[in-house]
């Protein structure tokens, strides 16, 4: 039966007009027969955006988790990360990951995503926290410019003290 609902998500995936049914069929696919690498393959293939996989991630990070795959996990929570659906936990939680696994590319965009979701005072302290663990990645890395520039977002938001670098 997953056989079939994972032919049914391919050919549906295809066109724009039946896409949610797609993503519908392919999710209760992948709930019959947890077959992640597959199932990224028909989304990717069909050139399915994140906002439109927002409904299909928590299962993906769900199976990522219960398979203890560190690397799809990550991909759950990046992907999640671009989506109306994240929270700075999450985004923090794929940062740490992603640090773990020395994805630097991933860690860059998961920061770089707290920032641009952490709006009003009461993301001010998330934003802050980004923009100095960026800066810092770009210090690491001889981009003082860059890093210069992150740390100086950060000090229009917090205190001196709260900014400097260690």
């Amino acid at each position: 039966q997953a056989e079939a609902l994972c032919r049914l998500a391919e050919a549906e995936l295809q066109d724009p007009a039946t896409r949610g049914r797609g993503l519908a069929s392919l999710l209760a696919a992948v709930e019959r027969r947890p077959d992640m690498e597959r199932a990224l393959a028909l989304v990717q293939g069909a050139g399915v955006t994140d906002e439109e996989l927002a409904g299909v991630l928590p299962l993906y990070e769900r199976a990522a988790r219960q398979a203890a795959d560190a690397r799809e996990l990550l991909d759950a929570l990046t992907r999640r990360a671009q989506t109306a659906a994240a929270t700075p936990e999450s985004i923090r939680e794929g940062y740490d990951l992603a640090t773990a696994l020395h994805d630097d590319a991933r860690a860059d965009a998961l920061l770089v995503a707290l920032v641009d979701r952490s709006s009003g005072e009461a993301g001010k302290t998330e934003a802050v926290w980004g923009l100095i663990e960026l800066g810092k990645r770009c210090r690491a890395r001889g981009d003082f410019e860059g890093a210069h520039g992150r740390f100086a977002r950060a000090l229009e938001l917090t205190d001196p003290e709260r900014v400097e670098p260690h």
